[in-house]
């Protein structure tokens, strides 16, 4: 079974962040991060919220013991790329985020 720090790590690698990224984009230190991650010390709820919010995590994948590949297969489809995108796209202002999905829709409309 693995533990949520362990799975908060596994997550943190998949997406190709740092611990001190990772901590910054969830408002938490890099320090308590660590500890989370070598079980050292649970992540409050706050943390696990910041953590949904921001990459859409599964808060019962995280919860509950599931096995790493049934969270990848079951994650709404999105895999790593999509997942990345989506968390730098949450990150612009209005006026960003319509020029991306106007980007987005030409590039689509070309390669149809």
């Amino acid at each position: 079974m693995k533990s949520v720090g362990e799975k908060i790590k596994f997550f943190r690698k998949k997406i190709n962040m740092s611990q001190q990224e990772f901590s910054l984009s969830i408002n938490i230190s890099q320090g308590n991060l660590s500890e989370i991650e070598k079980n050292n010390s649970k992540p409050s709820a706050d943390t696990l919220i910041a953590i949904w919010k921001k990459y859409g995590v599964d808060l019962n994948w995280l919860l509950i013991d599931e096995l790493e590949q049934s969270y990848i297969q079951n994650q709404d489809h999105l895999n790593i790329d999509e997942i990345k995108l989506i968390s730098l796209f949450r990150k612009l202002n209005s006026q960003g985020k319509s020029e991306i999905f106007d980007y987005i829709t030409f590039k689509a409309n070309k390669y149809e």
